[in-house]
């Protein structure tokens, strides 16, 4: 037992010294000079401009069985997508009207999910001028770990409206699964 505690103890100590050498060691990174070129440097704040983005619709019988993320850009595609979304139905609720020259439709689908308890939802939408790029962030709520699901196939999925931006190509972006409250 003496020597389980006195290896315990040099372990930390040495652990402690590690810290405390590295800690000597950094300093502040030099400065840039003029016509230098700066290597991992994080983008000023304001280099993306957070935009409108607004989940509508959501579910989970979309009933299409593979991961899918689109933007729409014109009516006739979103009238489209509507009828896909909901022809296992045997009306399809109202499209709601969208002004193409001011918002584009988001849909994200997480495809075919072994049980209840599933979302998606986009959680925020970001512009990069100097890029001329729409970040679209999407992120998936799953079953938490104490919550009882229906064991049922489904398949989430959501639509959302964002600003246009004319001319910005458009990305997605996965944020890591986010466990749901019982």
């Amino acid at each position: 037992m003496l020597y389980r505690i006195g290896t315990v103890s040099l372990a930390l100590a040495a652990a402690l010294l590690l810290f405390a050498a590295c800690d000597s060691v950094i300093d502040d990174p030099p400065a840039i000079e003029d016509g230098q070129l700066a290597v991992n440097t994080l983008a000023p704040e304001d280099s993306t401009d957070e935009i409108n983005a607004n989940n509508f619709e959501e579910g989970t019988h979309g009933f299409l069985t593979e991961r899918s993320f689109d933007v729409i850009q014109d009516e006739a595609s979103f009238a489209q997508l509507w009828e896909d979304l909901f022809s296992h139905r045997d009306e399809a609720p109202e499209r709601p009207e969208i002004n193409f020259d001011e918002t584009y439709v988001v849909f994200a689908s997480l495809g075919e999910r072994p049980t209840g308890g599933y979302a998606v939802e986009v959680t925020e939408a970001r512009h990069m001028p100097d890029q001329n790029r729409v970040m679209v962030e999407v992120t998936e709520r799953v079953p938490g770990e104490d919550c009882a699901a229906i064991q049922v196939l489904t398949f989430p999925y959501t639509v959302a409206t964002v600003d246009a931006v004319e001319g910005a190509s458009y990305d997605f972006d996965m944020a890591d699964p986010q466990p749901q409250d019982c």
